[in-house]
């Protein structure tokens, strides 16, 4: 009976799950420089961690700015879906929904 029951509120909710701790901590590692697997050895040695943590900040840091950059230009260029796209009277933007049209037309 225990081996097909089922709780009375559902076990949980469907989709992708949430993200753990341990997965994040992993991105930000590796974003650092900061290999995951020898973390461990390398925190528990004070005298090399917070060098290695301060270049690891560092290095991410000048290269944020840069993805971003990238990511943003990116954004502008991409071609909305003619099919939807709606074009603005007043400074002939195109904007690629009616509703990101009635957003931008609220600043006219």
């Amino acid at each position: 009976m225990i081996f097909f029951s089922e709780l009375a509120s559902g076990a949980r909710n469907p989709g992708r799950p949430l993200r753990r701790y341990k997965d994040s901590l992993k991105t930000s590692l590796e974003a650092c420089g900061i290999s995951a697997r020898g973390w461990e050895s390398l925190a528990s040695d004070r005298g090399a961690w917070r060098p290695a943590v301060q270049k690891g900040v560092g290095l991410f840091e000048e290269k944020r700015p840069k993805g971003l950059d990238q990511k943003r230009q990116a954004r502008k260029e991409r071609i909305p879906n003619p099919t939807s796209a709606v074009t603005c009277p007043t400074c002939d933007r195109v904007c690629a929904s009616a509703f990101g049209f009635r957003s931008h037309f609220r600043r006219h």
